[in-house]
């Protein structure tokens, strides 16, 4: 059942408008990444994966579930709509 993976669209960032209409706009989401390996090289996927797909993201959060014997990573992405 492990290594699992999440992802989702959270938000819109930001938006440009000109003559009030919106000529741009970004999306702003995460993925989240269960696994019990320790160095798990799927993380480096992912952040492959994210260099390729997403205008910028950052891995904000890495906790270990003691109770789940899980590690748990959460990177945030934005992409331009």
């Amino acid at each position: 059942m492990w290594p699992y993976i999440v992802w989702a669209e959270t938000q819109e960032g930001e938006a440009f408008y000109t003559n009030n209409f919106k000529k741009e706009q970004t999306l702003e989401g995460y993925v989240e990444y269960f696994t019990q390996m320790e160095f798990d090289s799927n993380c480096d996927e992912i952040q492959i994966i994210l260099n390729n797909f997403a205008d910028s993201w950052e891995l904000n959060f890495v906790e270990y579930l003691d109770e789940q014997k899980l590690i748990r990573y959460i990177w945030h992405w934005r992409i331009r709509g």
